[in-house]
């Protein structure tokens, strides 16, 4: 080189337009015509002229710089239309703001004219803010970068009025759901003239919205016509409800055209009508924008499919990554053929890269995803190679029941994070199929004292239907518990409102106790507080309604109120809390309005589990109580719920914390450890009767997804039996897809069924199982697990299936002890549940008793 200046600036220009073959051959050159240039610079130098000697990195671009062979590919692939099949944990997002960065300094794209598509708000900000780093604030600020909904709505607002008889203006409102659910209950109420209180909107605007993402765009399409697609969709509706959609279709539209509003699917379908009805429009938005790149592509619904394929005509200039072995979003709309074959049927000369190295998890988890993947019907051409070695990493685990398998989980946490100063809670994930799977983990991790949050839904105890059945049983129990009587006196909906409980407030206000103060309303209404005296007692549950200020429909309202909790009071005299929460469902009609809601399937198995589990003999309580009934015993198990959701209430949402949520909630993180639980067949797959093949294969996918979020160790656990849909334990069998795994990694289809925990003694116990194994309580808890006999690739070790029983061990008073002792440990001596300090208070008391007075005293056994 004749200078640094110049020469060197021509020469970086011209290396930065080399694809990957002449890179290649360029390191070649410098490696073999080292000797030359050695030559040449000492020829330079006594010349008096000086060289600068290029080293293998200063021939790349700088936004290739650290990518593998195939990333670098994709990034400097030729303009047109290009398809990356990422594999997890491939690094895609990197390939995506290299090609950005390579549009603008080497093809020299104008910022402007660069479209970025993700399919989250989280993701369009973390887009930005990396462009930012890689090119630059005031290009990162000119790129469009955004969500499909974003974007449209973007557009609509400058150029929506232009679509012929839209009947929407610019300042448009967008509707959310419930805005949508009004407009549907509005029709449903006028026009189909149901009841206000008892219409259902929600499966009526769920069709509605199927049969939008089932077309390329649904301005101008008539209710018929929409059915119509439904149909050819093979999208479920029943048959009853075809003319009632095709006249609520007309009448919604109608209402949003009326209050000049999109809801979120018309932004994409108003969209795309807007391309194809307006020329102008159309080539001033291609024009606006030449390169169009979109991640997430396997995601894209049939309408998010068609604004694409029409912004990147006619240069076919479009850029997609996704892959299609984590497409999981059928169900609300997405078609994976769009990245499968309908992009190579509407762009020419597709050019397809394929980002294969992992770099998130080790091999032998790799090795795990692959045997999965390989079960799907239509798996991809991805051949995944992990970066990482891999070792025992994978571990299979049989638990007795979902309690076990929950309770093993929590303290394997607790044992992994204080073994290791490196590994945070924040840094564990509990994966499982469906939200009503959270209650028993909730539970487990409560117990262990392990930090958690629940990810995606709202915590089992804070649900609506769980506050509200405690709610009548904390009533039951304390009918001074004004609360709790606030929050059921008119759930479900018995013509008793606000106003009436004000008026019932006033008249509890002005009685007199004969002690001279007021009585609770709870014991106004149902302790016959108001009565003067008992020989007055003439039967009447209430006074008239004059003397309570109520009108008579008012006053009858309450009455039956009053007689129904009276009827649930005698039932509790004598019923265990799992039999009392049934006669309270039946009797108030609360299942009933569960059941009827828009979402009512999945609330309803919340109430079934809140049954269960009231059933179930109570946890970290004196075990003399699990044989109790009556009222005794529903203030033992109403405690263990106070405690359970007090622990609750004070999880943060955030900070070190394991995180706890289903398989979709955990699309696009990585964790350190991940634990997936439930995987059963019906579970994991999840079957439902309506499921077609594709629907199967997506669940195949969705476990797969599920798996490569692991970085370092994955546990996949299962049980011998379950209780789901509130029924008692049902026997399961283990997932066809841990067989598959097992064959993978052990090269065998005969899995090691040694994956189930040693028992403590030759007399196991639910407790004494893989629960005490991990490390808590019992007598053998200090004894450590051999990693080996629960991993699947260790094929050279083979143990018996550990069968765990239900068999309690030694005496009552052995029992007590060691759960007073298990109760120390885990919540602390300031939150033993009250029997056990009542039996505390008791012995201490007799303790510092006179001495002359003899007293039998119970010796606590020895540990």
């Amino acid at each position: 080189f004749a200078s640094p200046s110049g020469g060197m600036r021509a020469c970086a220009r011209r290396l930065a337009r080399l694809t990957v073959e002449r890179a290649r051959n360029a390191r070649a050159n410098v490696e073999g015509g080292a000797g030359r240039r050695r030559g040449a610079h000492a020829r330079a130098s006594d010349a008096g002229r000086w060289v600068i000697e290029p080293s293998v990195d200063a021939l790349e671009p700088p936004h290739v710089k650290g990518l593998n062979d195939d990333q670098r590919a994709a990034v400097l692939a030729p303009l047109g239309a290009t398809r990356v099949l990422a594999g997890p944990g491939s690094g895609k997002t990197h390939v995506l703001i290299g090609r950005v960065a390579h549009l603008i300094h080497e093809e020299k794209v104008s910022p402007r004219e660069i479209l970025c598509i993700t399919f989250t708000n989280k993701a369009a900000r973390e887009l930005r803010e990396r462009l930012r780093d890689k090119i630059g604030d005031q290009a990162a600020r000119d790129i469009t970068a955004g969500t499909f909904h974003s974007v449209a709505a973007r557009m609509l607002r400058r150029h929506g009025d232009r679509i012929p008889n839209i009947g929407r203006t610019g300042d448009f409102t967008i509707y959310d759901a419930d805005d949508s659910k009004a407009i549907v209950r509005d029709v449903l109420v006028n026009q189909f003239h149901e009841p206000k209180k008892t219409a259902q909107p929600g499966p009526l605007k769920n069709w509605i919205s199927t049969a939008k993402s089932c077309v390329k765009s649904s301005v101008g399409l008539s209710g018929s016509q929409m059915l119509r697609a439904l149909l050819e969709a093979k999208k479920p509706i029943p048959q009853m409800s075809h003319e009632r959609f095709v006249e609520m279709y007309n009448a919604y539209e109608a209402g949003l055209r009326k209050a000049n509003a999109f809801d979120f699917d018309d932004l994409l379908s108003a969209t795309v009508a807007m391309l194809e009805m307006c020329p102008d429009v159309r080539s001033y938005y291609q024009t606006r924008w030449g390169q169009v790149l979109v991640d997430e592509f396997q995601d894209t619904s049939t309408t998010q499919y068609e604004l694409i394929r029409i912004l990147a005509q006619p240069q076919c200039s479009v850029f997609v990554v996704g892959d299609a072995d984590q497409a999981i979003y059928g169900w609300r709309g997405a078609e994976v053929a769009n990245i499968r074959s309908q992009f190579d049927i509407d762009f020419k000369d597709v050019t397809t890269h394929m980002l294969t190295t992992n770099y998130r998890s080790t091999a032998t988890i790799v090795t795990a995803a692959l045997a999965v993947i390989k079960e799907s019907a239509f798996p991809s051409p991805l051949e995944l190679v992990a970066n990482t070695p891999g070792g025992r990493d994978v571990a299979i685990v049989e638990a007795a029941d979902e309690r076990e398998e929950a309770e093993f989980i929590a303290t394997e946490v607790r044992k992994l994070v204080r073994a290791d100063s490196d590994l945070r809670y924040a840094d564990v994930a509990v994966l499982y199929r469906t939200n009503s799977q959270a209650r028993v983990f909730e539970e487990a991790f409560i117990r262990a004292g392990v930090p958690h949050t629940v990810l995606g839904d709202t915590s089992f105890y804070s649900r609506k239907e769980i506050k509200d059945l405690v709610a009548y049983l904390r009533v039951i129990s304390n009918v001074d518990d004004t609360v709790s009587l606030n929050r059921i006196v008119n759930t479900p909906t018995r013509g008793i409102g606000n106003s009436t409980i004000e008026k019932l407030n006033a008249w509890a206000e002005g009685l007199r106790t004969p002690e001279g103060v007021a009585p609770s309303l709870g014991r106004a209404l149902f302790n016959g507080a108001w009565k003067s005296s008992e020989e007055n007692d003439d039967g009447e549950l209430l006074p008239s309604a004059e003397d309570m200020g109520l009108t008579a429909r008012a006053r009858g309202a309450v009455l039956k109120f009053v007689q129904i909790m009276t009827t649930i009071k005698e039932h509790a005299k004598t019923s265990s809390p799992g039999e009392l929460l049934e006669e309270i469902i039946k009797s108030t009609g609360y299942g009933t309005l569960v059941q009827d809601a828009d979402d009512g399937a999945e609330r309803w198995v919340f109430v079934q589990e809140l049954v269960n589990l009231a059933k179930e003999p109570p946890q970290d309580v004196d075990e003399t109580m699990q044989d109790r009934l009556g009222l005794e015993a529903l203030g033992a198990f109403l405690e263990g719920i106070s405690l359970l959701t007090n622990a609750e209430s004070r999880e943060e949402e955030g900070g070190d914390t394991a995180k706890l949520m289903t398989l979709h909630a955990s699309k696009g993180l990585e964790f350190n450890t991940v634990f997936i639980g439930g995987i059963e067949d019906g579970l994991i797959p999840f079957v439902r009767n309506s499921d077609s093949e594709d629907d199967q294969d997506e669940e195949v996918r969705l476990f797969y997804v599920g798996i490569t979020r692991a970085k370092r160790k994955l546990f996949l656990c299962h049980a011998r039996e379950r209780r789901r849909f509130g029924q008692g334990p049902q026997a399961t069998k283990r997932s066809f897809l841990l067989d598959s795994i097992s064959a993978g990694l052990a090269g065998t289809k005969v899995p090691e069924r040694s994956v189930s925990l040693p028992p403590t003694s030759a007399k196991s116990t639910r407790t004494s199982g893989s629960y005490n194994a991990a490390g808590r309580g019992g007598a053998n808890s200090g004894k450590k697990v051999d990693w080996g006999a629960r991993v699947a690739v260790d094929s050279s070790v083979r143990h018996p299936t550990t069968r765990i029983t239900s068999q309690r061990q030694g005496s009552r008073g052995e029992r007590i002890a060691r759960t007073r002792e298990l109760v120390k440990k885990v919540a602390g001596e300031s939150t033993i549940p009250l029997p056990l300090r009542k039996a505390q208070a008791a012995k201490d008391a007799a303790a510092k008793s006179d001495d002359s007075v003899p007293r039998r005293r119970v010796r606590r056994p020895e540990q």
